[in-house]
């Protein structure tokens, strides 16, 4: 059987999709931040004027802590102020932000340490979401 230029480009487009499903499934699972948006590696993909909803898991326990670091309000307006949803395993830090703009920014979030893990040197993590506002 030989297969036809638009077959093999409806075969590629076939396991694109399947692969983006799969990914979006697996992304939803587990306990990791998530990010609103179309996940294309580091990056997610919004439009103009949609909702960037990210949600950082506060630990086992609820208490590890999160704050926003820096983010660029002339491609993103936030919606509200960061609030914690869930409690205990499921607590998360929850930001909502509107894009205004298209352009690449980043929101970076930055771990608050208990006064112990700082007296043991503990460095902060940090995390990044890169965001590609399209029009």
């Amino acid at each position: 059987m030989r297969l036809t230029v638009s077959d093999r480009f409806g075969a590629r487009i076939g396991v694109l999709v399947m692969v983006c499903a799969m990914a979006a499934a697996l992304g939803a699972c587990g306990s990791g931040p998530r990010v609103s948006g179309l996940s294309f590696g580091n990056a997610r993909f919004v439009t103009v004027g949609d909702t960037v909803t990210v949600r950082m898991p506060l630990g086992d326990d609820g208490s590890r802590q999160w704050r926003v670091q820096s983010f660029d309000s002339s491609f993103l307006t936030p919606e509200g102020r960061p609030h914690v949803e869930g409690s205990g395993r499921n607590a998360q830090l929850v930001l909502t932000a509107r894009a205004r703009l298209p352009g690449s920014t980043e929101l970076v979030f930055v771990e608050v340490l208990s006064p112990t893990e700082q007296a043991q040197g503990q460095a902060p993590r940090t995390k990044r979401f890169k965001v590609e506002i399209v029009p």
